[in-house]
């Protein structure tokens, strides 16, 4: 049984978000595309023409012949300022091309919409004047004060001592009893030494 019917009215029944898929990622790779471009043109423009003696429309040369090249229609691009000088600090490139000029397909998302990218860059000067041109950067905040410690809380007093027990009373000591006496001693006779030796004789006289 062939099914050739339901097959058409299937793919009809998805046809349409299948077409709106599609194109929609058409359209948004254009766009960003064309976004990429914008950016690329307008920072090699002013990269081309930071160095003093420059002008604004050797830069428009050389974005008209960048965007030319990506085949990007109607676009528009400023420059200022018009001369770049040694007093000059700055340059900007401002880059506008539309979206319905350069759509490969009838945009839909995008219709009536214009791509503006912008770059600035700092000239080529001495370093001395490029610091003085450069915006300096704000000076850092204050740190916040500290908050203040949490005063400690009292220590609990120590709870006094108990008080020492009475010492006991010594019981009275006992009389100590009499001692008895020596008994009488003897008296000694006293011993007679002996005598000394008598002396030598003395020596005979030659």
């Amino acid at each position: 049984m062939k099914r050739t019917g339901a097959a058409m009215v299937e793919f009809a029944s998805i046809a349409g978000l299948l077409f709106l898929l599609i194109f929609s990622v058409i359209e948004f790779s254009r766009v960003m595309m064309l976004r990429q471009v914008a950016d690329s043109s307008a920072y090699e423009t002013a990269r081309s023409i930071v160095t003093p003696g420059s002008t604004a429309t050797e830069g428009k040369t050389i974005a008209d012949r960048l965007l030319k090249a990506a085949t990007v229609r109607h676009f528009d691009v400023k420059i200022t300022p018009n001369t770049i000088s040694d007093s000059t600090d700055r340059v900007t490139v401002t880059t506008t091309v539309p979206i319905s000029e350069n759509s490969w397909l009838p945009p839909f998302f995008f219709a009536n919409r214009q791509i503006v990218t912008q770059v600035t860059l700092l000239t080529e000067r001495n370093p001395m004047s490029q610091l003085k041109a450069a915006a300096l950067p704000p000076p850092p905040l204050p740190e916040p004060p500290e908050p203040p410690e949490p005063p400690e809380p009292p220590e609990p007093p120590e709870p006094p001592e108990p008080p020492e027990p009475p010492e006991p009373p010594e019981p009275p000591k006992k009389p100590e009893p009499p001692r008895p006496s020596p008994p009488p001693t003897k008296p000694t006779k006293p011993t007679k030494s002996p005598p000394p030796p008598p002396p030598p004789p003395p020596p005979p006289m030659r």
